[in-house]
């Protein structure tokens, strides 16, 4: 529902529960996309696992903000941690709508759960 600018502006966060915390994140954007040919020479989000340096947040920093469909006024630096959610989407083959946030801190703590 994130294609829908007044969904996102209720729902600016997203909270990952894990067995050890909940994680806070923030939609920095949200975007369609496809997935596209191994030869396609064009940027394809769900190659980024973690920029090693500079220049490689840079690219998929430019290329997410340049792709969003809304701007969500959040913005990120080098050495932010990222998730990324997709979801298919039905406007090309192969389609996919996407949101990528960043983590901004933590909720609740939970105690180890005993196996």
């Amino acid at each position: 529902q994130y294609e829908d600018k007044d969904f996102y502006e209720e729902h600016k966060q997203i909270i990952l529960h894990t067995e050890e915390k909940e994680i806070i994140y923030e939609v920095v954007a949200a975007f369609r996309s496809q997935v596209y040919r191994k030869k396609d020479t064009v940027f394809k989000f769900y190659k980024f696992f973690q920029a090693d340096n500079q220049a490689q947040f840079d690219d998929f920093y430019k290329n997410i903000k340049k792709l969003s469909i809304y701007d969500t006024g959040v913005t990120a630096e080098f050495g932010d941690n990222f998730i990324t959610l997709s979801t298919c989407a039905y406007h090309v083959e192969n389609g996919r709508f996407v949101v990528v946030a960043k983590e901004v801190g933590t909720g609740n703590t939970y105690l180890p759960i005993e196996r």
